[in-house]
């Protein structure tokens, strides 16, 4: 039969050796707790793991099933699931380790370490590695071309970096094969963030790094010329600790979130499902629900396209927990997006909504650049701002009963910032969001649709 993905992985992979004294550091690390292999693939480390109890989470039927035939012993331990929705109780695990270079190819990365981090406990450690994108790319896979392939021939090997259609951060190798039943083509794409990406997003989370070593060499890594770095993070204890206004009270408002809301004669829904008519049939492939709150617009989408993959962003925790349980998101993540859209893979999304969010935004050309940047070529997104009227909070200060400041705009500032940001605007009206409920007010909003 011709060779399939989990069959040429496995010729590519089997003569590696230089994981095990990873692995050996890594264990003693965390010498005690069950841990969670995440893109366990065909089953190359499980040996590394023999006296523990561990998790192995692969997606790909064909890996699954090739990881249980080759190791029946672990087959109850066998998660079908993707990196980003393991289904793993929360804090149950004592570390969670990645493949190298697994967590570049499970776009996006910032949901699979968003779990990771969700099921590893307190003192816990996450281990990865990714390839660094201020090395010199091209050369980044002389090993990997090298490996012997005795069941195939290798007929074609191309690096691109960057990739065309998705742009700097990008790096695709596509490898061509041939057995006698003919020949296969495997695509990896991986998306490169810098050292620094790796470190801001994880103390973000709660983590620290503890050690970042040279793959290969196990030496201290130096993060500006090392070609391929393994960070090990640490959980604090107190990762919980510090949060912002809005974190604090949407979590208080989570529970009753829905009932709020209706209450609040909310509007902005309303308007998406109409704004879907011009899409005919739509089809949100790749959908981003920024600020995605308890899930309204997740459930929109999965009624209009129920093959679609959403993924939520939000500042409550507790918020992110309800919109999971909805099921219809492949993913839902916690980040403060004040501080921007914590994700990197530009051109990833085919539609992004933020809405009934950006009064909340300190600097919302900073979001909309980020818009821009995730969106796909000719991709589309929908965006709510407060209109500025007379009974309009003065921007920034914060109230004095809840600490939330707002930010409201005219129409002209919305433009503008719109054009600022390279987005086209396909759309702009004004009317009715929704009616304060902390402070009585009658808010308008400004709905936008605009394109790359």
């Amino acid at each position: 039969m011709k060779p399939g993905y989990a069959a040429i992985f496995e010729q590519l992979t089997r003569s590696m050796e230089h994981e095990t004294s990873l692995i050996d550091l890594f264990l003693t690390m965390v010498p005690s707790g069950s841990i969670a292999e995440i893109g366990a693939g065909h089953g190359r480390l499980v040996p590394f793991f023999s006296d523990r109890e561990v998790f192995y989470i692969e997606n790909d039927e064909d890996m699954v099933a090739r990881l249980a035939e080759r190791f029946p012993n672990i087959v109850n331990t066998i998660v079908k699931r993707s990196a980003w929705n393991t289904k793993i109780p929360t804090g149950s695990v004592a570390a969670a380790h990645f493949s190298p270079n697994a967590i570049c190819e499970m776009q996006p990365v910032y949901f699979c370490l968003s779990e990771a981090s969700r099921i590893v406990s307190d003192d816990g450690v996450i281990l990865f590695t990714a390839t660094n994108p201020l090395t010199n790319m091209p050369h980044a896979y002389t090993k990997f071309r090298e490996v012997a392939c005795d069941d195939y021939v290798e007929t074609s090997h191309v690096i691109t970096y960057p990739t065309p259609t998705h742009g700097p951060n990008w790096f695709e190798t596509k490898i061509t094969l041939r057995n006698m039943e003919g020949e296969t083509t495997v695509i990896v794409s991986q998306v490169l963030p810098k050292p620094e990406y790796w470190i801001k997003i994880m103390s973000n989370m709660g983590f620290i790094l503890e050690l970042a070593t040279e793959n290969r060499s196990h030496q201290a890594a130096d993060l500006s010329s090392s070609k391929l770095i393994s960070y090990f993070f640490r959980k604090k204890a107190d990762s919980e600790a510090s949060q912002g206004p809005v974190q604090r009270v949407y979590d208080l408002i989570a529970p009753t979130y829905n009932e709020f809301s209706r209450n609040a004669k909310e509007q902005s829904t309303n308007w998406f499902k109409q704004s879907l008519k011009s899409e005919s049939p739509p089809k949100f492939s790749r959908f981003l629900d920024l600020a995605c709150g308890t899930g309204k617009i997740g459930a929109v989408i999965r009624e209009y396209d129920s093959a679609a993959k959403v993924f939520g962003l939000d500042f409550s925790a507790k918020m992110v927990t309800i919109a999971t349980n909805t099921g219809n998101f492949a993913a839902v993540a916690c980040a403060d997006l004040n501080d921007g859209i914590p994700l990197v893979e530009d051109g990833f999304f085919d539609y992004i909504s933020g809405i009934s969010f950006m009064e909340f935004i300190a600097d919302p050309v900073k979001i909309l650049k980020d818009i821009r940047r995730l969106l796909a070529h000719h991709g589309k997104a929908w965006i709510t701002f407060e209109l500025r009227t007379e009974t309009s909070p003065t921007p920034g200060l914060p109230n004095p009963k809840t600490g939330l400041s707002f930010y409201s705009y005219t129409t002209d500032d919305v433009r503008g910032m719109i054009a600022q940001a390279g987005l086209k605007l396909n759309d702009l009206t004004t009317g009715f969001g929704y009616e304060a409920q902390l402070d009585s007010r009658h808010v308008e909003y400004i709905y936008c649709e605009v394109a790359k």
